[in-house]
C-alpha cells in the first residue's frame, strides 16, 4: 500500500499520539474513538492531497535509532523528602525532576485526574500543578489537540520543560517537533520504563460510575502506599469514607494485565525504556538486588535509566535531593509484556461490555479466584513480612 497518508496504519500499530493530525497541513485528519474507546485517525479523503507529512511524523512509522550507549547508566534511587516518597508510586522521581523544572521557572508535562477523574494529560508552572501529576493512572490518557500546540508554545519559548508520559506518546511529540523544525533541546523527555499498557477510558468510566454510586468521588489512586509499598492499594474517598483494596486483589488489576482492555500496540510494545528516545526511564525497582537495609522499609524504591547526555545532565542537577546507588543489572527490569492478539477473544470482551455491561464483564473477566485470594492475601503478606519478599 502507497504511504501517502495514514490509512496505511494498522489499529495494531496505531498508538493514538495525534502527531499525524497536528502535522497535517489541510485538516484532514481528525481523530475519532473507537467501540473499544480508543482514538484512532480519520482520514477525508477529499481533503487530503497526498503529501505524506502524517506518514513522516507518525511513529509506527519510523525507525528508531538505537540509544547511545551511556556508561553506568542504571541506578536504584528514591527521593529523601518523605512526603513526596509517600504519595509516589515507586522512589518519587518524577517528583523530584519536576520540581527542579519548576525552580527553574520551567513547565511540565504529564498526566493527571480531571475534576471528574478522566486521565488526561495536563500542563503545570507551580509545585501544586506537579503533585497532581504524581501517582500511576494505569488508563489510556487523553491528550487535548489544543494542549499539544500550548505544548509547541512553550517549546519554541526556550524553557526548561519536562515531558513525562507513555513512550509511545513521546515518540509522536518528538516526530511533531521534527517535522514543525522546532528545534527541542530544551525538552527533558521522562518515559517509564516497563510501561504497563493504556486500559480503556471506557472502562474506567464505568468503574468511576461505580464508585459514585456510594457516594461523592472525591479522591482516587492506583497506587496507594498506606499500607505498604509492595502491597499498594486501589484507593478511593467517597464523600469521606476511605476505601483500600490490594491492587493484586482488584478487578482492574486484572484489566491491566488482560489482552483485551489495552490498546492493541500495547500488547507487543516498540517504545518502552527509551527507545522512543525519552532522556530518563524511570519505574518500580522491586528487590531483586543486594540492596541498602535501608531500602528494605516498604516504602518505595525507583529505577531510573539514563538513555542520554541530557538526561545525565538532568540526573546530575537533582542527586542533591535523591538517595541513590548505581546498579548492572537486575532481571525485574526486563520488559515482559509482549502478548499475542486473540482477535475471537477480544471481540468477545467487548461484546459482553456493549450487550450485557459493565457488571458482567466484571463477573467474566475480572473476578478474583479464591487462590488469588489466599496467594495475594494471606501468603504474599506473610512472605513481605518476614522479609522474604
Amino acid at each position: 500500500m502507497e504511504k501517502y497518508n495514514v490509512d496505511c496504519v494498522k489499529e495494531n500499530e496505531c498508538v493514538g499520539c495525534k502527531a499525524c493530525a497536528l502535522i497535517c497541513p489541510v485538516n484532514a485528519i481528525h481523530m475519532k474513538k473507537n467501540e473499544e474507546g480508543f482514538e484512532y485517525p480519520v482520514v477525508s479523503e477529499k481533503l487530503c492531497i497526498r503529501c505524506g507529512k502524517c506518514t513522516v511524523s507518525c511513529p509506527a512509522l519510523q525507525e528508531f535509532e538505537p540509544a547511545k550507549n551511556i556508561p553506568n547508566n542504571l541506578y536504584a534511587a528514591r527521593c529523601l523528602d518523605k512526603d513526596v516518597l509517600l504519595k509516589s508510586s515507586s522512589g518519587g522521581i518524577f517528583g523530584v525532576l519536576a520540581a527542579y523544572c519548576i525552580g527553574q521557572e520551567g513547565i511540565v508535562y504529564g498526566v493527571a485526574f480531571s475534576e471528574d477523574f478522566h486521565v488526561e494529560y495536563t500542563r503545570g508552572d507551580t509545585y501544586a500543578d506537579i503533585c497532581r501529576m504524581r501517582g500511576s493512572k494505569y488508563v489510556d490518557a487523553f491528550i487535548p489537540e489544543d494542549l499539544i500546540k500550548v505544548f509547541l508554545n512553550d517549546v519554541s519559548s526556550g524553557k526548561k520543560i519536562l515531558f513525562s508520559g507513555t513512550s509511545c506518546q513521546i515518540a509522536g511529540m518528538k516526530a511533531l517537533c521534527r517535522e514543525r523544525g522546532i528545534d527541542a533541546h530544551n525538552v527533558a523527555w521522562v518515559d517509564f520504563y516497563k510501561c504497563s499498557g493504556k486500559v480503556s477510558s471506557f472502562l474506567w468510566e464505568e468503574q468511576c460510575k461505580l464508585y459514585r454510586k456510594k457516594g461523592m468521588l472525591q479522591e482516587v489512586s492506583f497506587r496507594d502506599k498506606t499500607n505498604g509499598w509492595k502491597t499498594f492499594s486501589m484507593y478511593q474517598r467517597i464523600s469521606g469514607k476511605c476505601y483500600h483494596t490490594d491492587f493484586l486483589l482488584s478487578g482492574w488489576n486484572k484489566f491491566l494485565g488482560g489482552n483485551f482492555s489495552r490498546r492493541k500496540p500495547c500488547l507487543n510494545c516498540r517504545y518502552s525504556g527509551g527507545k522512543s528516545g525519552a532522556d530518563i526511564s524511570i519505574g518500580d525497582f522491586w528487590n531483586r538486588i543486594s540492596l541498602p537495609k535501608k531500602w528494605k522499609d516498604n516504602k518505595g524504591l525507583s529505577v531510573v535509566q539514563i538513555n542520554t547526555d541530557k538526561g545525565a545532565e538532568w540526573f546530575h542537577d537533582v542527586l542533591d535531593n535523591l538517595d541513590y546507588m548505581g546498579v548492572q543489572s537486575s532481571d525485574n527490569l526486563k520488559i515482559h509484556n509482549e502478548c499475542l492478539v486473540d482477535s475471537e477473544g477480544r471481540k468477545k470482551f467487548w461484546d459482553v461490555f456493549h450487550n450485557q455491561g459493565y457488571d458482567e464483564l466484571c463477573s467474566q473477566y475480572a473476578r478474583i479466584t479464591w487462590k488469588e485470594h489466599i496467594l495475594f492475601g494471606k501468603i504474599r503478606p506473610l512472605l513481605i513480612k518476614i522479609g522474604i519478599r
